[in-house]
């Protein structure tokens, strides 16, 4: 099994580009993990929900006033890099806010 160092992101964007390039080692390792016996049916569920449950206290939902048009940008924008168009919007503010900091 080769062994993944899943490295920090800058971006939601950033993390999928990286998980694509990896994809033949995932499939490798879940292969591999349900021969073994170590992948088991409701795993993946059991281990989303508890990462759910620790983010619970990191994340916040908030609710916005946003231009039409501008929605619409980041859904076409969201849809383009594969995900949806709240984690997107997310990512940006995130991305913006570090800019600003640096300045």
């Amino acid at each position: 099994m080769r062994r993944l160092i899943v490295p920090a992101f800058e971006s939601e964007a950033e993390e999928i580009r990286w998980w694509e390039s990896h994809l033949d080692a995932v499939e490798e390792n879940l292969a591999e993990g349900i021969q073994n016996g170590v992948a088991r049916r409701g795993a993946t569920a059991r281990i989303l929900s508890d990462a759910r449950k620790r983010l619970a206290g990191v994340f916040r939902h908030v609710t916005i006033r946003i231009l039409e048009e501008d929605l619409e940008l980041a859904r076409e924008q969201a849809m383009e890099n594969g995900i949806s168009h709240q984690s997107y919007i997310a990512s940006v503010l995130h991305e913006a806010l570090l800019k600003r900091r640096r300045r």
